[in-house]
């Protein structure tokens, strides 16, 4: 049996924030108990990754929200992984469907990264899901399938890598993702994962929070309302856990 793996909590503070509400949420972050089966990490802007990992307590980790994919040179505006470890940060998200949209990165630009940060040793947090138009027409999977072959033909080793899917159509449209609706994309990560990873490692979780308020349902009954085996996070886990993956829950803090 593959060994245990630890529930993943990720948020992502985006481009939100400064020191003062930083720091005000850092202190309540601090005065909150964890479950040691649990993993919680935050993603700061990356002006404020070196303030986040002083001031939060040892038992969270700290993620930048991207990176480029080499160590050094002419890339104005980028950071590499290695000043991401130089302050002591040991995750990253890439990917992220802002990234993909908003700044025009392609699958093969992010796979390139994936790797990069992995020979460095970061962990990355690799997001994957389809827009509107795309779930329209049909092509959940297909999009979903390519998206997440791109980052796994450059994975080696995937007990650092952590997948976030994030239904990206219901996110500014005024729609909403439940269960079922998510579920095939979940669906195809599982098994895609445990066929690229060879039963080597990695993790599945899901994005369920959206900046513009819309959320999805409870995400604790993800699987009981849709084809994921069991429910959230007990039946869901120990599935994960045998197809080498994990899931967990990816909300988004601070709100501007």
């Amino acid at each position: 049996m593959p060994p245990h793996r630890k529930f993943f909590v990720g948020g992502n503070w985006k481009l939100n924030g400064d020191k003062k509400s930083l720091g005000e949420l850092i202190s309540t972050l601090n005065g909150g108990k964890i479950n040691d089966q649990t993993e919680v990490v935050c993603g700061a802007p990356s002006i404020y990754l070196d303030f986040a990992r002083q001031k939060l307590d040892a038992k969270y980790a700290v993620s930048a929200q991207n990176c480029y994919k080499v160590a050094k040179g002419a890339f104005t505006g980028e950071i590499s992984p290695a000043m991401i470890k130089d302050v002591g940060v040991t995750w990253v998200i890439l990917g992220h469907s802002e990234r993909r949209h908003v700044f025009g990165e392609s699958d093969e630009l992010i796979g390139q990264k994936v790797a990069h940060a992995l020979e460095e040793g970061i962990g990355v947090i690799a997001c994957i899901g389809e827009k509107l138009d795309e779930r329209e027409a049909g092509i959940t999977e297909k999009v979903v399938f390519e998206q997440t072959k791109a980052i796994a033909n450059n994975v080696k080793d995937w007990s650092k890598v952590v997948l976030a899917y994030e239904p990206v159509w219901a996110i500014g449209t005024g729609k909403t993702a439940t269960p079922q609706q998510v579920s095939p994309g979940v669906s195809v990560l599982g098994g895609l994962l445990h066929c690229v990873s060879g039963g080597r490692g990695g993790h599945v979780f899901l994005d369920t929070n959206q900046s513009d308020g819309n959320r999805m349902e409870n995400p604790y009954a993800v699987g009981k309302k849709s084809g994921i085996p069991g429910d959230l996070p007990v039946s869901f886990l120990r599935h994960m856990n045998y197809t080498c993956c994990r899931a967990a829950l990816f909300p988004v803090l601070p709100s501007a």
